[in-house]
């Protein structure tokens, strides 16, 4: 698997690593930080999609700003979205993007394919971010089921929250009762065996 920071430019890596690596601990505490929104979609009783929202620290993104938005305009057009995509997103394929799901207690499989990848920065902080969509295939219990979804780097590279007062939306058609929760969970870690993440529970159920 290539590391998350090889997805990114080489220079921004360089420099923005050229600190942190000349600590024995670097990879023992995060260098990324974002939170995370989560928009649930549905379509004719099953859940057909995952709608993810990311806000990326400062130093961060003035980085990513370098390095993408060439012409320095707060935006990013079309040919800087593409090298933003191949760049700075396209691997987090290998990383499940920093997501690990479970229904009614069995943990799914890490998704591997993302779409509507659209990236900006925020015009009052300056911060970026990026908003894409999992496409899944997930079909509640007739008597209700639960969804949990975890948001974590396994390798604790990048810290990860789900924001604060956003505990999940539900969009789609409406066919699907949703009710989210913010909490916390244990789930597998690359260096400590098992930590503990933010989670978001929905509550599935059939509109009656």
């Amino acid at each position: 698997m290539v590391p998350f920071f090889q997805a990114l430019p080489r220079r921004f890596v360089l420099s923005f690593l050229g600190i942190v690596l000349l600590s024995s601990q670097a990879w023992g505490h995060p260098h990324v930080f974002l939170d995370g929104e989560l928009r649930v979609r549905a379509a004719k009783g099953r859940v057909t999609a995952l709608e993810l929202i990311w806000e990326f620290d400062e130093a961060f993104s003035q980085g990513m700003a370098g390095d993408f938005d060439r012409n320095g305009d707060g935006k990013f057009d079309q040919k800087e979205t593409k090298a933003l995509f191949k760049g700075g997103f396209e691997n987090l394929k290998h990383f499940g993007y920093f997501l690990r799901l479970e229904l009614d207690g069995k943990v799914l499989p890490p998704l591997k394919k993302a779409r509507d990848f659209s990236p900006r920065l925020d015009g009052e902080t300056g911060k970026l971010v990026y908003r894409f969509v999992l496409p899944v295939d997930l079909a509640p219990r007739a008597e209700g089921s639960t969804l949990v979804v975890s948001l974590y780097d396994t390798s604790y590279y990048v810290d990860t929250l789900w924001k604060e007062g956003h505990p999940g939306k539900a969009t789609g058609d409406g066919s699907l009762s949703m009710a989210f929760s913010l909490g916390k969970g244990k789930a597998p870690s690359e260096y400590w065996g098992t930590c503990e993440v933010p989670q978001i529970r929905v509550r599935l159920g059939a509109k009656r």
